[in-house]
């Protein structure tokens, strides 16, 4: 038998909960955990609940071979967008092999529907499908930002031989100035699932008193994101891979994120600091300490996620690279989406 992509359009994951092992069998193989079922099912619901949700499915023998999940907002020209996009991370494709994945993308670029594969890994693993797929229209390509990671293969001392002297300097600096003020500990802890919600009220409360809280991009302000992060959280504190890690000045919390310990591998999902201390860089202290731990715990890579931002390049100089491609049909919602997408484009560079 064939490949037999099915197309599914739904509001829920409820539909296809049955699937959820095979699913995850899937992400496993990508050593992608925020390509789990769970992970996406919290950004659909949290993250665009008012977008029709689009679960792409391709099938070999009755086994799952491919998913994809997209959302599709409702105004005109709108296009399938994979569902979680607001989190700005890496994405993977999930499917067994190519066959799956040209059977899916075909199908998805038949719809006359404006598609966009935003911020891809492993790129080249799917250029050829995409650019198959988008036969009937024209296709965007873009490097995008990649997303930093640090080998720790090397062990504890090539992490510390690694680092400049101005920055082994300047950390020994500031540990010992938070040293004279009192008890500075660091501490990373598994809570269970009960645990998950008092960990994001502490992170939620040191976030919001800072840059993010007065430019109104705090989780707790953003909304859906509190939703998100409690139900993604707890998700990770049921499987036992959420990592909290802290430093604490006499019991009081300086510095804190939240990580993901899976497939011998540390994410780092978000951290924050308390800008009252920033003179002593409680942030990079922490993940100073959050990078010795995951060396202690026998991981292979500390990834940071997100985009190439300078702080995580001061620890970093390798990134997974990433590529965007955005498919314009030709089709009225093609032609649509592609105007509206030159007009932001001119905006952006008359007003940069």
């Amino acid at each position: 038998m064939g490949y037999q992509p099915e197309l599914i359009e739904a509001g829920s994951f409820a539909e296809i909960e049955h699937l959820a092992p095979e699913w995850d069998r899937l992400a496993a193989a990508r050593r992608w955990p925020f390509a789990e079922f769970a992970w996406l099912r919290a950004c659909a619901e949290h993250l665009a609940p008012s977008s029709r949700i689009a679960i792409h499915l391709s099938f070999r023998e009755g086994s799952l071979a491919a998913a994809a999940v997209f959302c599709r907002g409702r105004r005109i020209g709108a296009a399938f967008e994979i569902v979680g996009g607001a989190l700005h991370e890496a994405n993977v494709w999930l499917s067994e092999d190519s066959g799956a994945t040209s059977a899916l993308l075909r199908r998805l670029g038949s719809f006359g529907v404006p598609f966009v594969l935003s911020r891809m890994l492993s790129p080249a693993e799917i250029e050829r499908d995409v650019s198959a797929a988008a036969r009937r229209g024209r296709l965007l390509t873009i490097n995008a930002s990649g997303a930093p990671y640090l080998p720790l293969d090397g062990g504890l001392e090539r992490f510390n031989g690694d680092l400049s002297a101005n920055r082994r300097g300047s950390l020994a600096r500031k540990r010992r100035k938070l040293e004279r003020l009192g008890r500075l500990e660091f501490e990373a802890a598994h809570p269970g699932e009960p645990d998950a919600e008092r960990e994001l009220a502490e992170f939620e409360r040191i976030e919001a008193a800072g840059w993010k809280g007065e430019r109104g991009s705090s989780i707790s302000q953003r909304p859906g994101f509190h939703g998100f992060f409690a139900s993604a959280l707890a998700g990770m504190a049921r499987s036992g891979r959420l990592r909290v890690d802290r430093l604490k000045l006499d019991g009081k919390t300086l510095a804190i994120q939240f990580g993901l310990v899976s497939g011998r591998r540390y994410f780092l999902i978000k951290p924050t600091y308390d800008e009252a201390w920033s003179d002593y860089s409680p942030g990079m202290l922490l993940t100073y300490e959050a990078i010795k731990q995951s060396i202690a715990q026998g991981l292979e890579s500390y990834e940071f996620l997100g985009g190439e931002d300078a702080w995580k390049l001061q620890w970093t100089s390798l990134v997974h690279p990433t590529r965007t491609w955005v498919f314009y049909p030709y089709s009225a919602a093609g032609a649509w989406r592609f105007a509206s997408d030159a007009v932001e484009a001119a905006r952006r560079r008359l007003f940069r």
